[in-house]
């Protein structure tokens, strides 16, 4: 019985070690990659959508309630540990039933597939948040005027900022901080273009 424990014990270990590298490189490329950014996305979107737009125009934010500060916050918490937990529960239930194999779980999901439609929705949630600022900016400024564009600047270079990072292959704190940074300066050129304009 001991040895049969041993032996076991020493054929999971195994099976761990197989799949560590090719399962640590598939999760790098989903959650920090793909569903982390999607996750602020959907944030971004549900403040627009609840009418926090400080971030864009400066004094948006003037009277909101409570509710609209982490109605943002908690939609991407909800988002991202659905996806998260139903990838993980999926994963467990594959193995107990994959019997110990060195492949285990490497074809639980359709990986490429999986990462190529994370990408997509990326791609239109960023482009619903872009298009929402740009909606709630032409009902505060006339079109295509200067004050219009200082605001679209800031989704607009937060957008460009992290694609450029993600295809030069830089880390995710490099592409956090790079969006942190453009983020910020757009966001102090329309303020300071609105205080311009106000004095």
């Amino acid at each position: 019985m001991a040895a049969w424990r041993a032996a076991a014990a020493e054929r999971v270990m195994g099976v761990r070690q197989a799949l560590a590298s090719s399962l640590a490189s598939i999760g790098d490329r989903i959650f920090w990659g793909r569903l982390r950014p999607l996750t602020a996305e959907v944030c971004m979107l549900v403040w627009l959508a609840a009418g926090m737009t400080c971030w864009i125009i400066p004094g948006g934010c003037a009277d909101l309630p409570a509710w609209v500060l982490f109605a943002g916050p908690a939609a991407s918490v909800i988002f991202y540990s659905a996806v998260a937990l139903y990838m993980r529960w999926k994963g467990l239930a594959v193995g107990y039933a994959c019997g110990g194999s060195s492949s285990c779980g490497l074809d639980a999901f359709d990986w490429s597939g999986l990462i190529k439609r994370l990408s997509l929705a990326g791609l239109v949630v960023c482009a619903a948040c872009i298009a929402a600022a740009a909606a709630i900016l032409l009902r505060q400024e006339p079109p295509f005027s200067a004050g219009f564009w200082a605001g679209l600047a800031v989704p607009a270079l937060a957008f460009i900022a992290q694609r450029a990072a993600r295809r030069a292959g830089k880390s995710m704190l490099f592409t956090v901080s790079a969006v942190f940074v453009f983020s910020v300066a757009a966001w102090a050129a329309a303020a300071t273009l609105h205080w311009i304009r106000g004095a």
